[in-house]
């Protein structure tokens, strides 16, 4: 006795280009929430309005969010001199449970 498979139509292709699309809306989605939430100090406002988000795509699903300030990493994470006024590491995590819940809702069929 055997069994055998006959495959007559392959979706796979299309639903993976669907779901690699929808990874990269949500992850861009989550890099603009991440400057929405970040809270840096303000002495000029250069820090909070040196923001840029480089958005997703199907074929890079890495989205970033950058602040473009000279001196952001020595803000984030302090200097000798300097305590550490962390914004970007509590605004990622802070968005982190809405990105899980939006990556499971995305592959859940």
């Amino acid at each position: 006795m055997s069994v055998s498979i006959a495959v007559t139509r392959n979706d796979f292709p299309k639903i993976a280009a669907s779901l690699a699309g929808r990874v990269a809306d949500i992850n861009t989605k989550v890099a603009f929430d991440c400057i929405a939430q970040a809270r840096p100090p303000v002495d000029t406002g250069n820090l909070k309005n040196a923001t840029t988000v480089t958005a997703a795509t199907a074929g890079d699903l890495t989205a970033v969010a950058s602040w473009n300030a000279e001196y952001a990493p020595h803000v984030e994470y302090g200097t000798v001199r300097m305590a550490a006024q962390p914004f970007a590491r509590p605004a990622s995590e802070a968005v982190k449970p809405g990105w899980i819940a939006a990556m499971k809702q995305a592959v859940t069929p």
